[in-house]
């Protein structure tokens, strides 16, 4: 499913004349179509960049610019913060909405991989630091990197074939990377949470059958503080 959906947003990609080297900018929430588009740039030698979602204003154009965005994946929510800088962003030339259109387009095109090369092992996806010290630095991380990444939690979570991984860790942090790449490897799940809700994530947990938990420290802590539940282990 997720090579078909990928292959499909590749060709979104290709269709709108992105070419190998040029920057995706991924601004949504959590959701599915993240992911298709962060691997689909790779699958044609794009460059995703993982925007951070609260961004607006100054922060956002910095981001974008820094990127040398060509394309923005956005989503409702998100859409008149990014069309209030957008014709500032000199090397923006399209951006993709997450509603019916974008679905539609996705479930129309081929899940063929498109012709030309592919991300290499050494191509780069962007993430950003956070900014609480200036502007946010773009940090290149290789494809190399993120799949050992990705290997090294495998093993050491021992996530096995058909089982599901739950998180709420925002996919524009770095660290969210191995929660959607470790799955993938082994056969298994994601299960991306929208949102982190302290109260509600064992019933999350428990609804999707989930064998391993992937957050954040101060997450563990928040849930470790929760009072006693008739429906705990």
């Amino acid at each position: 499913q997720m090579r078909d959906r990928s292959c499909a947003a590749a060709t979104v990609l290709a269709d709108l004349g992105v070419t190998r080297g040029e920057t995706v900018a991924l601004f949504t929430g959590t959701c599915a179509e993240w992911v298709y588009f962060w691997l689909g740039a790779a699958r044609i030698g794009a460059v995703p960049a993982a925007v951070n979602a609260a961004s607006k204003g100054d922060f956002l154009l910095h981001t974008l610019r820094l990127a040398r965005a060509a394309v923005v994946v956005t989503d409702d929510d998100r859409h008149p913060r990014l069309s209030e800088v957008a014709d500032q962003v000199e090397t923006l030339r399209s951006m993709l909405v997450q509603g019916d259109s974008l679905t539609a387009a996705l479930d129309g095109a081929s899940v063929e991989p498109p012709p030309g090369a592919a991300a290499d092992a050494d191509d780069v996806a962007l993430f950003f630091t956070s900014g609480t010290t200036g502007p946010s630095k773009a940090v290149a991380t290789t494809w190399h990197y993120l799949f050992t990444a990705a290997a090294t939690a495998a093993g050491a979570w021992e996530l096995g074939s058909g089982e599901t991984l739950w998180t709420a860790m925002p996919l524009f942090h770095l660290s969210a990377a191995p929660t959607v790449l470790t799955p993938m490897l082994v056969g298994g799940t994601s299960v991306l949470a929208a949102a982190f809700h302290p109260t509600e994530v064992w019933e999350e947990i428990r609804s999707c059958g989930a064998a391993g938990f992937a957050g954040a420290g101060a997450m563990v802590s928040m849930l470790w503080s929760l009072p006693p539940h008739q429906r705990d282990a």
